[in-house]
């Protein structure tokens, strides 16, 4: 990530937001759509189709209930 944000080329930060998404998805739900969510910012300011695939896979990754340390992301269990 430091790598490709060193280059100051934003397409090279949104692809590895991409690959560290897809690297913590199954652990880390939400640090995945952070990363999606970074790398679709990158791609919808410059209308790059892969806005779209972006967002299809932000559809498909879960919203998690819980922090990674097991508390409720819900303000009433908390």
């Amino acid at each position: 990530m430091l790598a490709a944000a060193g280059t100051g080329n934003a397409l090279h930060t949104a692809a590895a937001h991409e690959g560290l998404a897809a690297a913590v998805a199954r652990r880390d739900p939400s640090a995945a759509r952070r990363h999606l969510s970074d790398a679709l910012r990158v791609y919808a300011e410059r209308q790059m189709p892969d806005a779209d695939r972006i967002r299809l896979l932000l559809q498909q990754t879960p919203v998690p209930e819980r922090y990674p340390n097991g508390r409720s992301l819900r303000p009433s269990d908390h």
